[in-house]
This record gives structure tokens, sequence and C-alpha cells, in this order.
């Protein structure tokens, strides 16, 4: 596969012929832990480990907007391999042909690749040593692990460790959209606008059908809200009315920064096992995300991903992706509980269509106090 870009120059520095001063993050990953590459990995590593290096971003057809205010340049990659993102699995990928490229990019300049990003973001807090052979105690030297007894280096522990303490002091949050996009987004706005973005994925699966979303729009008209559809059109099911702004399939959907600018007007945006919450959470606009409970609160890390990126208010519903398929009806007035509570101002989470209640909010409680929302 041949692969074209548009490369976007946004300093004025010189590109290095020295290929060892050059560092090159490719960032084939899901949405939602791209996200945590902009917010916290990418600054992170430029001011530990890439100091002064020239660098160079490349991405997904249409992120140019994250990466302005963080490196010299973003090669964007052309909208014909957005097929491509079927193979992504959070921060990293399982396309051959994304390989290569990495591997083509490596004569370029340094790769900082999906394993450095995953490593200062999740690598554990170590009380005994890595190697099982071994089981010294482990002691912290300038941000390494060390191991009193073998004396092997390990990984500082990963960000994800430490929560509050990581988005108070961490995170670098993207510029503001300007008051030209903001002006502009308003001609899609409407009195009581909210956002819905249908996920329309093949990797994993979860999701829901037009008729759904159908169901979903009729009660939320009957809320009073004026719905916009968002979303980029490769991953986002069209939208069923025509009535409704399919904001997704227009041509402006694919600047970033007037989707931001248009999410950031909006009273609140609704979306169903997926990252999208994003777009919501990086703007300071209420969200409601339906999840698995696993995903959020149990052995996925989604719940930690959000908590870092969310700078407003946001309300989950933790219900099964099966059993909301086959109790549709349950599942309507559930979200409507959300949105009613959601207005008179309850952001608590809602344990919904999940086989034990009790065991979830064990698990909601801990995370909480992980999370250092509650002692």
């Amino acid at each position: 596969m041949e692969f074209s870009f548009k490369i976007h120059k946004f300093t004025n520095r010189p590109k290095p012929s020295d290929s060892r001063n050059i560092v090159i993050f490719p960032i084939f990953s899901e949405f939602g832990s791209e996200t945590i590459s902009v917010v916290y990995c990418i600054p992170k590593l430029m001011r530990e480990r890439y100091q002064g290096k020239y660098s160079i971003v490349v991405g997904w057809y249409g992120r140019e907007f994250f990466y302005r205010h963080l490196v010299d340049e973003f090669w964007e990659l052309d909208e014909k391999h957005q097929e491509l993102r079927e193979y992504c699995k959070a921060f990293h990928h399982e396309s051959p042909q994304l390989r290569k490229l990495e591997k083509d990019l490596s004569k370029i300049g340094k790769i900082s690749d999906s394993n450095e990003m995953g490593i200062i973001s999740v690598f554990p807090s170590l009380q005994k040593c890595f190697d099982e052979s071994c089981g010294g105690e482990i002691e912290l030297d300038n941000r390494n692990q060390i191991c009193k007894k073998c004396h092997k280096v390990w990984p500082e522990p990963g960000f994800f460790n430490e929560v509050k303490k990581s988005k108070e002091e961490l995170a670098t949050w993207l510029p503001k959209p300007s008051e030209q996009k903001n002006k502009y987004a308003q001609k899609f706005i409407k009195d009581n606008s909210i956002g819905i973005t249908a996920r329309n994925r093949k990797c994993y699966g979860r999701n829901l059908s037009s008729i759904f979303y159908e169901r979903l729009i009729y009660l939320l008209e009957d809320l009073g809200y004026n719905p916009i559809w968002l979303g980029e059109k490769a991953t986002t099911l069209p939208c069923p009315f025509s009535r409704i702004v399919d904001f997704s399939r227009m041509e402006e959907s694919r600047d970033l920064e007037l989707t931001l600018a248009l999410v950031s007007q909006l009273k609140f945006t609704i979306q169903f096992w997926t990252a999208s919450s994003r777009l919501a959470a990086l703007v300071n606009t209420p969200y409601l995300l339906v999840e698995s409970h696993d995903q959020v609160i149990g052995r996925g890390q989604e719940g930690v991903r959000l908590e870092l990126l969310t700078k407003g208010n946001k309300k989950i519903i933790f219900s099964h992706y099966m059993t909301a398929l086959e109790r549709q009806d349950e599942f309507i007035k559930l979200i409507k509980s959300g949105i009613l509570e959601m207005q008179n101002g309850n952001w608590q989470d809602i344990i919904g269509l999940v086989e034990d209640k009790q065991y979830v909010q064990m698990l909601l409680w801990e995370n909480l106090k992980r999370l250092g929302r509650i002692n």
C-alpha cells in the first residue's frame, strides 16, 4: 500500500538533517487513546525524553487541530486510508501496512511508538521486583523503580496510577477553538441543541440499530431538545431522519476545531459504548455515556481515561450491550431517567441493565476512592 499525506508545518524551525535530532510519533490509535496521547503522553515525552528534538506526528485524517500547539509538523494520512482505523486497539494497532509505514518512518527519525506511550501511561507502581525469580523490594530513584536486590531498573509508575495528581499537574489541554470557528458553528445550533454520536465500527461490535436511534430522537424531541448528528463519516451510522442536522456527513465535519466549537455550544452529548464522549469532555460540555461497568470500573481502563480527560460534568449509565438490545423498552426509559436527572443537576452514575447491581455498586464505590473523588 502506498501512503499519501498532507503535511502541516506549525513552526518556523528548520528540520534537522541528522535523523537523531528528529522524533516521530505515529498516532495510529483509537480516538479515546489518541486524546490521552494529545493531553498527556506527547507533552510528557517532549518535556522529559525528547526535549529540543524536532517533532513530527503522523496520524489520522482530520486530526490537525490536536497537534498545532504540540509539535513542529503533522503528517495527515489521506482520507482514503480511514478503513485502517478498524485495526486500532487502544494505543496500538494490528495493521501490517501501518507497521511497514512505521518502519519506513524510522529512517527519518526516532520512533516513539505505542509501547512507549503505554508504558508511561499504565506501567504499575511496584512493591516487588517484576522479575519473579528475584522478588526484591523496590525503591524510587529519579522517577525510576529500582530493585534493591538485583538492581534492575524498571520504568517509573505510569500516570494512570495517580489520576488526581496527574490531572492537576501533567495535563496540557487543547487551545480553545477560535472565535471565528465558534461563530461559524452557531449556524448549526438551535434552542436546546444536543449532540448524538451513533457508533458504527466493526471492531468490538456494540453498534445500535437505526430503529433504536429513531426512538432516541423521538424521546429527545419530546423532551424539548434539538438533536445534531455528530461523528466521523467512516465510523458513524447515518442519521435516520432528514429533519435532523447530520453534521457527520457534511464537509465541515472534517474540521476538528469547528467540531469542537460546535460541541462546546451544545447542552450535552449522548453516546453508547464509544469514546466519542471525548469531544464533549475536552470542551467542558456535559455528556451522558452508556458503557459496560467492566470497561469503566472493572478490568478496563476507560474509567481512568474518562477521569483524566473530562473537564465538566458527566453521567454514566452502566448497562450490558446485549441486555440493552434485548430489553430496549426498559433501555429507553433508563436513558430518559438519566436525562431528567441531568436536568435536575444530578450527575451520579446509574447502575442500569446489569446482572448484579450490588456487585457493580461495590466496584463503583472502590473506583471513586481510587480516583480520589471520595475518601
